[in-house]
């Protein structure tokens, strides 16, 4: 109410952290009242004459609890209570020239869209006799808005961004203000209770966040060697180097490599005459993954030479889960001159250093036509900060009478 020249508010709440907030209508700061207690349980805001006269007063009354969270009691700082002020006969006579800045050669055209974690550009032309331009934004739900000025550039351009990791679903609110000749700040674009809208685009991989995952390490070196024996005759080594490379787009990453299967079995033939069957071969592999880490497919295409030519063959893999999650790895892969295997691993971590993984294997290495299988399970230890070793043991198995033992080594290097 309008009494004697002042604007008067009424708390019945003894409460010292409560806070009157106050402005003109279409202004964009507000300002906190002094309270002054005039008697038991009751504070009253004086607003000078000059503040509220000809101009709509708009406020909002919050408190602040002992952990500095501000609730809303009356209103907020996007919906405040509107106090109209009495029509004076000469608020025409007294108007000064509008400040148009539409008519000034403003120019600024909203971005159609954003990506989730990608930054948003803001560019705005403001020439004279318009100034000090300024944004202030949101995520959409939120309440308070962010203030920042624009950088100048050359030409009255000014050109703002809104970092990657403020760019959030679904979708992202501002406002732009121009300073008039007097330096009254003036809405240009979008208001504190209808903002320009920017609507973000989710279902990507921010590489920000993947990197921090593997503690900033985009590369991984790793050696194995591993000795499957199914039979005094019959068994294999399998020797492998591998380079990997993170790229963290749904091309998660890439890797090559390249390894040696030496040994012998009899084929399906009878156990007398084995077959040696020594096979070098190099490979190409990428990983493409789906944003969120759920679900990964693994390609990797072959080429190998051994004692009866050149050979070639692939690997598919999909993995159902995060990687340092639980999840379940299920691989296939053939190679001319050398055989099939298909695998099923369940890998389990137990903290940041430890982690365990079973692993059941059919196929019919190292020469084709007879088929066996394999049982293995596998320990991964961190020993360092960015090197970590492998170590697994298990059963191979043709029939119940010819077993052997399944064992092998990895030392894996992060950088």
């Amino acid at each position: 109410m309008y009494y004697r020249g002042y604007f008067q508010l009424f708390i019945p709440k003894d409460n010292a952290k409560t806070n009157v907030n106050i402005r003109r209508q279409g202004e964009i700061s507000y300002a906190t009242l002094s309270l002054s207690n005039e008697s038991p349980l009751v504070f009253i805001g004086k607003v000078d004459a000059d503040f509220h006269r000809n101009n709509n007063i708009e406020f909002y009354i919050s408190t602040t609890d002992d952990s500095s969270k501000e609730k809303f009691l009356v209103g907020n700082p996007v919906k405040p209570l509107v106090v109209f002020a009495p029509k004076q006969k000469d608020d025409t006579a007294n108007a000064k020239k509008d400040f148009i800045p539409m008519n000034l050669g403003f120019l600024h055209n909203p971005p159609a869209a954003a990506v989730l974690y990608k930054t948003i550009p803001i560019t705005v032309f403001a020439p004279e006799p318009m100034k000090n331009p300024k944004m202030r934004y949101r995520a959409k739900g939120k309440v308070a808005y962010k203030e920042v000025e624009l950088t100048a550039k050359p030409n009255s351009f000014y050109y703002f961004k809104i970092l990657e990791d403020e760019v959030v679903e679904p979708a992202i609110q501002y406002y732009l203000t121009v300073a008039s000749p007097e330096g009254k700040e003036v809405l240009v674009v979008g208001n504190p209770e209808n903002p320009q809208s920017i609507p973000v685009a989710g279902f990507v991989i921010n590489p920000a966040i993947e990197l921090q995952k593997y503690k900033g390490n985009r590369n991984k070196l790793q050696f194995t060697i591993e000795r499957v024996g199914f039979f005094k005759k019959d068994f294999y080594t399998h020797y492998e180097a591998d380079y990997l490379y993170r790229i963290f787009t749904t091309l998660y990453s890439i890797r090559r490599g390249m390894g040696i299967f030496q040994g012998e079995g009899f084929g399906g033939l009878a156990y007398k005459n084995p077959q040696r069957n020594d096979y070098y071969y190099g490979y190409t592999e990428g990983e493409f993954r789906v944003p969120g880490g759920g679900f990964s497919l693994i390609g990797r295409f072959l080429t190998g030479i051994n004692g009866n030519g050149i050979g070639t063959g692939f690997e598919t893999k999909i993995r159902l889960g995060d990687e340092f999650g639980v999840n379940l790895l299920n691989s296939l892969w053939t190679a001319s001159q050398l055989g099939t295997s298909g695998s099923i691993q369940l890998n389990v971590p137990v903290n940041d250093r430890w982690g365990f993984s079973s692993m059941i294997a059919v196929e019919d290495l190292p020469v084709k036509g007879e088929t066996g299988f394999r049982l293995a399970v596998d320990a991964h230890r961190l020993i360092a900060e960015d090197l970590e070793i492998n170590g697994r043991i298990g059963m191979a198995a043709r029939t119940t009478t010819r077993v052997g033992a399944n064992i092998g080594i990895g030392i894996i290097r992060h950088f």
